[in-house]
């Protein structure tokens, strides 16, 4: 089968790989749809290092089961799927279900598993982690269900007493954690991006959509929001974050991009002012996600931006890690 090959930064090669073969409990699909993530292109520049040489990339993706392993009988071929691509490990009966995503031992299908990716024709996966698909359902629609689950694993650490909340970033994740919550229906939303055109994108759902001015936040919040979502992960969206926010309030980190930052120490502090981490998303979230998908409740048409095959992958990565192209989701269609 043909599959690209990350061999290093900015080195991604069209190879021939053996077609995979399920093991027990496992499908193999056929990749429909693989969605170009911002992480993906931070690990393939080597900004991230969180992608490493040999591996095949591709973490949002939906397909079509075309063979069963041995003991999988609740599924077909020809199913339709979407994908929770994250595999526990070894030590997930340490956690609860909603911190599966946070234990040392999980793998993610395309990040850290070697050769299994879903840049590539055909990957095997669990079929515990398989979600069906309603046949109005598009694919590339489909493998959206990543960052709308990652968006609405933040929102539930937003306290349930608050009232208003500040998206600080309007990339894929600020544009989806703004669809989520405009379904989710709690907040009075305010979303910070100096881009015009993604301000503009982000019009549609709702929010109160503003440059990342915390001067033209304070006309409408004169004393900060209740809470904030920061959807970038660099120290100056994060200080924005935790200014946007009223005393007490409470900071929902979930970019995660810097290593390392520094932060106003005494503002914390003296504000009491609280942090929480928010990472990945669980199974519950992936299929409330695929339950809202199904229903119709999202209208995602305009978060994709274009669409390659497996050849065209390569340039397409370097236009986006080079600033050539601006994109809110480039699907790949192996």
């Amino acid at each position: 089968m043909k599959a690209l090959v990350y061999d290093g930064p900015h080195q991604l090669r069209l190879t021939d790989l053996p077609e995979p073969v399920p093991s027990a409990g496992e499908v193999k699909l056929r990749v429909k749809a693989c969605g170009i993530c911002g992480s993906d292109v931070h690990g393939y520049t080597g900004e991230s290092g969180r992608r490493t040489p040999g591996q095949v990339m591709g973490h949002e993706f939906a397909g079509e089961i075309r063979e069963l392993g041995a003991g999988v009988s609740d599924w077909h071929v020809g199913d339709r799927v979407a994908v929770y691509n994250i595999v526990p490990g070894s030590d997930a009966h340490l956690f609860a279900p909603e911190m599966i995503q946070c234990s040392p031992g999980k793998k993610v299908l395309g990040v850290n598993t070697g050769k299994v990716g879903a840049f590539a024709e055909y990957i095997c996966v669990p079929s515990a982690n398989l979600a069906r698909l309603n046949s109005d359902v598009s694919y590339a629609t489909a493998l959206l269900n990543e960052p709308l689950a990652v968006s609405y694993h933040a929102l539930r650490h937003v306290p349930a007493d608050a009232k208003t909340l500040v998206i600080v970033g309007g990339g894929t994740i600020g544009q989806c954690l703004a669809r989520v919550a405009r379904v989710m229906q709690n907040w009075d939303v305010y979303l910070l991006e100096p881009l015009s055109d993604k301000r503009e994108l982000a019009a549609s759902t709702g929010a109160k959509v503003l440059p990342s001015d915390l001067n033209e936040l304070a006309k409408y919040l004169p004393h900060g929001a209740d809470a904030s979502i920061e959807a970038v992960g660099v120290e100056s969206t994060l200080i924005t974050s935790l200014r946007a926010i009223k005393p007490g309030g409470t900071l929902v980190v979930l970019g995660n991009l810097a290593k390392q930052v520094t932060l106003p120490y005494q503002e914390i502090s003296s504000y009491e002012k609280k942090l929480v981490g928010s990472y990945g998303f669980s199974p519950s979230d992936f299929r409330t996600i695929i339950g809202w998908i199904n229903d119709g409740r999202f209208d995602l048409s305009p978060l994709l931006s274009g669409s390659c095959d497996l050849a065209q992958t390569p340039t397409v990565f370097e236009e986006l890690a080079t600033g050539k192209r601006q994109a809110v989701k480039i699907v790949v269609e192996p």
